[in-house]
This record gives C-alpha cells, structure tokens and sequence, in this order.
C-alpha cells in the first residue's frame, strides 16, 4: 500500500501533506493549530484488490 492509495480528511475536509511509510506502516500528518472543541478525522484505504477501509476517530482539544 502507498500513500497514493490513502484520503486523510479532517472535520470533513481532505486535507493533502500528510505522510506514509509502509515499512513501519505509520502514517504521520501536522493538522498546525486546531481550534478548542471537538474533531473527526477519517482515513480510508485502497488496496490493489480494491478493497476499501475506512476509520474514523473523534478527539477533543483542550486548553492546558
């Protein structure tokens, strides 16, 4: 799987930049500054069989 076959989109927006490295099968994205409160980020995949997958997770940012 490369990077090629992967959407990442944040609160409902693709976002482009983010990274992939299949060796250790981690994928690295710098969203900059997120506003206080609640976000969805979705990634889904494609692989050359043309199975798709799709994760979501929510997470809340918090002022420290």
């Amino acid at each position: 799987m490369s990077q090629g076959d992967m959407t990442l989109a944040l609160d409902g927006r693709n976002r482009a930049g983010f990274g992939y490295d299949a060796g250790t099968d981690r994928l690295v994205y710098d969203s900059g500054r997120l506003s206080l409160g609640q976000h969805t980020l979705k990634i889904t995949a494609t692989d050359a069989a043309g199975n798709t997958t799709t994760e979501t997770k929510t997470f809340k940012v918090v002022r420290r």
